[in-house]
Parts: structure tokens; C-alpha cells; sequence
């Protein structure tokens, strides 16, 4: 006759309880992976903080560079003294405390326009040209560069070079050419003695900018140079 097992008190503890409330199976649960649980929460964390640090840092960075930006923009107002307008010493220097990228683009725009206003044109050219290299054709610096390329080799009297420029800011349908543009355009062909092509230039404008306030402008300076002309 087979004897019946007795099931001793060790096996009982060692066996699951099926009837555990989930409040019991969580803590068991907690208990067994206490130290990897708790790394996972600190990385967690450490991963929150270094996000939270990183975007005050960029925050505090901008603030900074557009503080540096405004005080170059301001010292070149038009409505300053010449005697009181920054000197272009004074904005180089805050022009290498800012970063690369954007904000060193505006800052760039602004030099070479001060270099540019004290007809230092091959700086400024110069200065507008590696903003041209470092920006995309539909960026605003890229285009604003540009035109300030144009505007240079103008004060230069390269007037063959200028045109070309001008008109591919002109004829490109991306490009925001506004009309101070056709005007460099058409005095640059009559500065470079084609009258004829400047006179083009204006009546495409009159096609252009039909309703425009400063249209009186384009028609009296197609009246100047057809007397010129004829």
C-alpha cells in the first residue's frame, strides 16, 4: 500500500499563491527588481534634465546673440550722427563674438552694409559673397546678399558685372526683386552706356508694378532718357 505524500510547510512557501492581490504582486514584482528598476528611473531622469539643460543653454544662447545683433543694428540707424554710428572696428569685434550659422549671417548683412555705406566696397562684396556661399538661394540673407554683391561691384563702376547680377535677381521667378532693384538695374545700363537697355528695364517695370505709388518714378525717368536718347 503506497504511501500518501505529505506536502511539508517548505513546499507550501516555495509554491505561487495563486489568490495574491495585484497590490501583492506588484510589491513581489518591485522587491525582485528593485536595483533595475531604479536604474531605469535615474537615466530616465538624468535624460530629462540633460533635455531641460540643453534647451535653457540654447534659450540663454539666442537671447544672447540677438542682444549682440540689436546692439550692432542700432549703432548704424540712419538717424544716428556719423560721429555717433559705431566704426567698423567696433562692429567687427562684436561681429566675431557671435555664433555661426544664422545669427552670423544677419550680423555678416549688417557689416558689409556699414562697409558697403563707407565705400569699402571690395570688403563688402567680399563679406557678401561668403554669405552667398555659406546660405540656400531661397533663404532672405542669400537673396539680400546677393542684391548687396550687385551693389558693390556697382560702386566699383563694374557696371557689366552689376547688370548681370541685377538681372538674375530680376529674372529669377524665387527672387523677391522689388523695385529699387530694376532701378540699380536700368542705372547701371545707362552708367554703362545703354541707354537702350535701360530703358527696357523701365518699361518692364511699368508692366510690373502697375498701381504702384512710385510708378510717376518710372515714367519720368523713361521721359528723361528718351530725350537723351533722341
Amino acid at each position: 500500500m503506497s504511501k500518501e505524500h505529505r506536502v511539508t510547510r517548505k513546499e507550501i512557501l516555495k509554491t505561487p499563491d495563486q489568490f495574491l492581490t495585484y497590490t501583492e504582486r506588484v510589491v513581489h514584482y518591485w522587491a525582485d527588481r528593485q536595483p533595475t528598476l531604479i536604474a531605469i528611473g535615474v537615466g530616465l531622469m538624468l535624460v530629462v534634465f540633460a533635455v531641460v539643460g540643453l534647451e535653457a543653454m540654447q534659450n540663454s544662447n539666442a537671447e544672447a546673440q540677438e542682444t549682440l545683433l540689436l546692439k550692432m543694428s542700432e549703432s548704424r540707424t540712419s538717424d544716428k550722427k556719423d560721429s555717433t554710428k559705431a566704426s567698423i572696428d567696433e562692429l567687427e569685434k562684436i561681429y566675431n563674438q557671435i555664433d555661426s550659422g544664422v545669427y552670423k549671417h544677419r550680423a555678416g548683412l549688417i557689416l558689409a552694409d556699414a562697409l558697403f555705406d563707407e565705400k569699402k566696397y571690395a570688403e563688402a562684396e567680399k563679406l557678401y559673397r561668403s554669405i552667398l556661399a555659406e546660405t540656400k538661394q531661397g533663404d532672405t540673407p542669400y537673396q539680400v546678399a546677393k542684391v548687396g554683391v550687385a551693389s558693390s561691384l556697382e560702386g566699383k563702376k563694374e557696371y557689366k558685372k552689376a547688370i548681370e547680377i541685377y538681372r538674375s535677381l530680376v529674372d529669377d521667378p524665387e527672387s523677391a526683386a522689388f523695385m529699387e532693384v530694376y532701378f540699380s538695374l536700368a542705372r547701371c545700363y545707362q552708367l554703362d552706356g545703354d541707354t537702350q537697355g535701360a530703358l527696357m528695364v523701365l518699361r518692364q517695370m511699368q508692366n510690373k508694378f502697375q498701381g504702384r505709388e512710385q510708378l510717376s518714378r518710372v515714367d519720368q525717368r523713361i521721359q528723361e532718357l528718351e530725350k537723351t536718347a533722341g
